[in-house]
């Protein structure tokens, strides 16, 4: 397993499965998808907890997508590769990392949470959860039918409707980093690792924003990138403070995700935290 006070304000939002009628009078409707609209913007958002004792059932990320899909990931293995939307990775030497990955689409309405894992396999269905938001930290709570319970408190890394100043539009393009590498060379990465760029290469970020997808990539002075797969797709978030700023940009990789706060940022140059509150370093660049 990889180890990774404003004024409180509670959100409480319980999960339930309902067999009842299909019917409803227009009005009931219209409230429904009026509620269903603000518990999505206070929802929607990037949630995670590293830790090295993990339990099994506890939940170390989960990813509210704006466009209502989503990925968790959690301790243990459940369904793999046989339900819809679970998967259970491996490496190449020791066989299953004791993971589970889980994708499809969520709902928030009125009555609580949905999540539906989607894809390919069996059928799955939906898993009951509650969330609770108190600040920073978010507490989750659910269960994987029949009796499987899944659980986590972890940190809000950012939530999408909160305020930022800066769009996933204002990145798209290509930036060259201009950030001087270390004594052996070396430059972060947006995820946090790194990347040898020596004298040699030019490390090169690009963001097309009509995707919202993002490659990272060394190359020689004067070439361009022939990388042909993005990395992932990025989302731009507010602070869960609410307190604004340029905001932090949610790196998806599908798998799982990273996140990078934009200190600074003018149109043509622009600074971001890598790994901010841990081992946090800088990395700039400017725009072609």
């Amino acid at each position: 397993m990889l180890v990774r006070p404003h004024a409180l304000r509670f959100v409480a939002l319980a999960l339930a499965v309902s067999l009842g009628g299909c019917a409803a009078d227009a009005d009931e409707a219209d409230v429904d998808a009026q509620e269903d609209a603000l518990t999505t913007a206070q929802l929607a958002g990037a949630y995670q907890h590293w830790h090295p004792d993990t339990a099994k059932g506890e939940i170390s990320q989960l990813l509210l997508r704006p466009d209502k899909t989503f990925h968790m990931l959690l301790e243990g293995e459940y369904g793999c590769d046989v339900y819809a939307g679970y998967s259970c990775p491996a490496s190449w030497s020791d066989g299953r990392t004791g993971d589970t990955h889980v994708e499809g689409t969520w709902k928030a309405t009125s009555k609580g949470l949905v999540l539906q894992p989607t894809g390919e396999g069996r059928p799955s269905a939906p898993i009951a959860m509650t969330l609770t938001t108190t600040g920073t930290k978010a507490k989750v709570e659910g269960t994987i039918v029949p009796n499987r319970r899944i659980f986590g408190t972890l940190d809000v890394v950012g939530l999408f409707a909160k305020p930022h100043t800066v769009k996933e539009s204002d990145l798209d393009g290509e930036w060259t980093v201009t950030t001087r590498a270390d004594k052996e060379g070396f430059h972060p990465r947006l995820d946090g690792t790194n990347l040898y760029v020596g004298t040699e290469y030019v490390h090169m970020l690009t963001f097309r924003g009509a995707a919202k997808s993002y490659v990272e990539d060394r190359v020689e002075p004067g070439k361009k990138s022939r990388r042909k797969k993005d990395d992932g797709r990025y989302f731009v978030a507010g602070a869960p403070d609410g307190a604004g700023g340029h905001g932090l940009v949610v790196l998806d990789r599908g798998h799982m995700f990273d996140h990078v706060r934009i200190t600074r940022f003018d149109g043509a140059k622009v600074t971001f935290e890598v790994d901010p509150g841990e081992s946090s370093r800088t990395l700039s660049a400017e725009k072609k």
